[in-house]
């Protein structure tokens, strides 16, 4: 897909430009609605002490022509995806691409076996992902993780940074693997470069300190030991 294709300029000063005009140019009629009474039900409230534009809900459109065609092969190829499906997609993912590989620990040192970080991870990150929780998948699970080693590895290796880098290597994977013969080898698609670990973050000292389960900043969190 190119830019030219989907009229986007490829100077981003031009591009956020002509977004800023846009939505001043969309608010001022909004202004200009509002005052005569053509709004269409569109209300500038407040919620809260700040600003709110207020938008009425709209009528239900007609199902799309081919949809439910689409669906049904969809299912025919495939199946329908159950929780359990979606956790062997993730792991799948993983084995593809190894993503789990970005999740370092914000401690000094570590000690739990790769193999075993491995599965907990995609445990905690299922859990987290699906919002089942970690203490459901823990009660519904055969994997035999405790919830304490789960959440040991939510606080230790599941941060802001970690998930990026991890986003970052499966959607670089991604892009590696599509058929240029269906989506082209246009300018909208690019590699992201890998972030180094000891570049991620507000760095160690904090993050360790943040990670403590005796900081007071954390004292929502339960207080586990590490059991790796």
């Amino acid at each position: 897909m190119h830019y030219a294709a989907i009229r986007q300029p490829l100077d981003t000063e031009a591009f956020i430009a002509d977004l800023k005009q846009r939505m001043t140019t969309g608010l001022d009629r909004i202004t200009a609605a509002s005052a005569d009474g053509s709004a269409g039900g569109v209300r500038v409230t407040s919620r809260h002490g700040e600003s709110w534009i207020s938008v009425p809900k709209l009528d239900k459109l007609d199902e799309p022509t081919g949809l439910a065609a689409l669906k049904d092969e969809v299912v025919r190829r495939w199946g329908v995806l159950d929780l359990l499906d979606l956790l062997d997609v993730l792991k799948n993912a993983d084995f593809l691409t190894g993503f789990t590989d970005e999740f370092v620990s914000v401690a000094a040192y570590e000690r739990i076996d790769r193999a075993v970080l491995q599965r907990r991870l995609l445990l905690a990150l299922f859990a987290l992902g699906t919002n089942m929780g970690i203490r459901a998948i823990v009660a519904t699970g055969e994997h035999g993780e405790t919830e304490a080693a789960l959440r040991h590895v939510r606080r230790h290796f599941i941060t802001v940074d970690n998930l990026r880098a991890a986003v970052r290597r499966l959607v670089n994977a991604t892009f590696a693997a599509r058929d240029t013969a269906w989506w082209g080898a246009g300018t909208a698609f690019r590699q992201y470069p890998p972030v180094p670990p000891g570049r991620r973050g507000p760095g160690l000292a904090r993050a360790r300190r943040l990670a403590d389960p005796r900081d007071p900043l954390g004292s929502d969190r339960p207080a586990v030991r590490p059991d790796g």
